[in-house]
This record gives C-alpha cells, structure tokens and sequence, in this order.
C-alpha cells in the first residue's frame, strides 16, 4: 500500500483491523489529549514515531485486550510503501509460529507500556501538573524496542521471501 506525505492511516479510536509493515517511509503516532472530553476541539500530539523496518497497529490486534480501538491515530510523515496485514490473517498465520507470536506478544506488551507513558508524559506536559523524573524520555528504550522490532521484520521479510511464511 502506498500512502503519501500526511495521509492519515487511521484514528484514534478506530477499530483495529489490520497491523501495517513499514517497508519504506515513516509514520507518526498522535494522542488526542482530549479523547474523553467531546465537547472539546481535538488537540492531536505526538506520541511516537515508527521507521523504515518497523511495524505498527500491533498493540491493538496481538494483545487484543477486549479493546478493539486504536489508542492514538497515524500519519505518514513522509511517501511511505506499506505491507498491510489483515486482523484474521496474522492471527492465522501467528498459530504456525508459535515463536513469533510469543515475540510479537512481547514486543506489543513493552510498546503499549511505552505508549502509556508517553501518552501520560504528554496529558502531565499539556495539563501543567509536572514531575521532572517521569517527564524524562527512556530514549534507550525507545530506541532498543525499534532495533528489536526491526530485526524481528527482517527476519519475517526474510522467511516470507523464501517460502518460510505465507500470508
């Protein structure tokens, strides 16, 4: 799938359907501060950004915990090629591969973690009620779960290439 510079991919609260591949390009997360408040004027923030090798929308359809909504909402930040997998697909595919689903799990559990705590650094930043020790990014974090989930599709690219995984 092909999206240009500030297509959005989907919104916050959106149904989760599908996990997005990033095979070329970049996309960025936005939080709607005022989600919970409907007679507010939505105020969208960044909340983190997925990279070339990455991949998105998990945290919804792996860890599926009885909510089927997207937390924040997507925009390529740049012409993007996506590989878009389907719900249904992934959860079929994951039962052959039990390793991968129990990695992908993993990876979608620490990402919501990460999620939230960017989600509350930005509420604490925008609202003013301040504590300077959370405020800090964890960058190392950050920057070891894109690496491990970049890795993790390399691998996936690499065994679909050769015959390994089918869709």
């Amino acid at each position: 799938m092909k999206v240009y510079k500030d297509d959005a991919l989907y919104g916050q609260n959106d149904p989760a359907e599908e996990i997005f591949f990033i095979i070329k390009g970049r996309v960025k997360l936005y939080y709607n501060i005022f989600c919970l408040s409907p007679d507010k004027d939505a105020q969208y923030v960044p909340c983190n950004i997925c990279v070339e090798g990455s991949y998105f929308g998990d945290v919804e359809v792996i860890l599926n915990q009885g909510r089927d909504v997207r937390k924040a909402m997507t925009v390529a930040k740049v012409e993007s090629q996506l590989l878009v997998v389907t719900k249904k697909q992934i959860l079929e595919l994951l039962k052959g591969y039990p390793s991968i689903h129990k990695e992908m799990k993993f990876l979608a559990q620490r990402r919501l973690a990460y999620l939230n705590k960017s989600i509350e650094e930005v509420k604490t930043e925008f609202f003013g009620v301040i504590n300077e020790e959370e405020k800090k990014p964890d960058v190392n974090e950050s920057e070891s779960d894109n690496f491990m989930m970049k890795s993790h599709f390399m691998r996936q690219n690499s065994q679909m290439r050769q015959g390994e995984i089918t869709l």
